[in-house]
C-alpha cells in the first residue's frame, strides 16, 4: 500500500494539523523568548514593578497562543506562577550575581569537532567564578542522569566557559 512505500521508502511523515495546540518544545521556545526579552530589557537592578513588565512581556509573548483552551487554562497560569518565582529569585541573586551573556552562543573544539552550545544565561558570582543556568520548562535531569552523562549540557557548557568558548566571557 502507498502508506507502507510513503512512510518506509519515502521518509515521509504526517503533517500536524493545522489547529493542533503548541506542544511542550513551543511552550519552552516562548518562556525562553519571554526571559532573554526581560533580561536584555533589565540586564542591571530591577524596575521597582518587575513582575509587571514580565507579565506585560509575557501577554505579549503569549498573544498569538491565548486563544488555545489549554494555553489559557494551564499554560498562562503557570507561567504567571514562575514570573513570580523568577522575579523574586532575580531580586535576590543580583545583589551577588551579574549577568554576563543572556542566550549566548559557544564553541568547543575538541579535536577536528566543534561543539555548540547556547547558554541560557551566564552569571558572575561574588568569588568571580561563573554560574551557567539553564531554564527547564520540563523536568531538570536528575543526578544519576548527569553523573551517567544523559544529561551532557551543562557539563559541555561548563567545559566551554572554562575553554574560553564563550565570546563574551574570559575563560
Amino acid at each position: 500500500p502507498y502508506a507502507i512505500y510513503a512512510r518506509h521508502i519515502l521518509k515521509l511523515k504526517p503533517l500536524d494539523p493545522l489547529d493542533a495546540d503548541p506542544g511542550a518544545a513551543e511552550k519552552g521556545t516562548l518562556i525562553h523568548q519571554i526571559l532573554e526579552k526581560f533580561m536584555t530589557a533589565y540586564p542591571g537592578d530591577l524596575p521597582p514593578d518587575a513582575l509587571t513588565r514580565l507579565l506585560d512581556i509575557g501577554r505579549n509573548a503569549f498573544a498569538a497562543f491565548i486563544a488555545r483552551p489549554a494555553v489559557q487554562a494551564f499554560w498562562w497560569p503557570r507561567f504567571v506562577h514562575v514570573a513570580e518565582w523568577f522575579v523574586a529569585m532575580e531580586q535576590t541573586r543580583r545583589r551577588t550575581h551579574v549577568t554576563v551573556v543572556s542566550e549566548g552562543s559557544g564553541v568547543l573544539n575538541v579535536g577536528a569537532f566543534a561543539v555548540t552550545a547556547k547558554a541560557d544565561r551566564i552569571d558572575r558570582g561574588p568569588d568571580g567564578g561563573l554560574v551557567i543556568i539553564d531554564y527547564k520548562t520540563g523536568n531538570a535531569p536528575t543526578p544519576r542522569e548527569l553523573f551517567a552523562g544523559y544529561a551532557p549540557q551543562l557539563p559541555v557548557e561548563g567545559l566551554m566557559a572554562a575553554a574560553g568558548g564563550f565570546p563574551q566571557v574570559p575563560a
